[in-house]
């Protein structure tokens, strides 16, 4: 009774134990596909994305139009931390500068 108890309990640990790795292993393939797709899709799709110009309208007139850039994103501004202290304070206005 006492050695088919201690078998079930060992058995049942080594399967906890490798269905563990097994998920471990899992969660690292798909994280790894994932970050290979991120990091080799953009350029692929970049490529991609140039618009093309129609045939007609590139051989009669000339290509002297240069595409308009993309806005580059603003700079974040630094956040500082402030120290409320509620027994002095009932309101808060926050003014956007712009």
């Amino acid at each position: 009774m006492q050695n088919q108890l201690l078998s079930t309990f060992f058995s049942g640990l080594l399967c906890t134990i490798l269905l563990f790795a097994l998920a471990f292993a899992a969660v690292l393939f798909v994280r790894l596909c994932v970050y290979y797709i991120k990091t080799n899709a953009p350029a692929a799709a970049k490529k991609e994305e140039k618009p093309e110009q129609p045939a007609a309208k590139a051989q009669s007139e000339p290509a002297d139009e240069t595409p308009a850039a993309p806005k580059r994103a603003r700079p974040r501004r630094r956040v500082h931390t402030i120290e409320i202290r509620p027994d002095e304070i009932n309101r808060i206005y926050v003014a956007e500068q712009k």
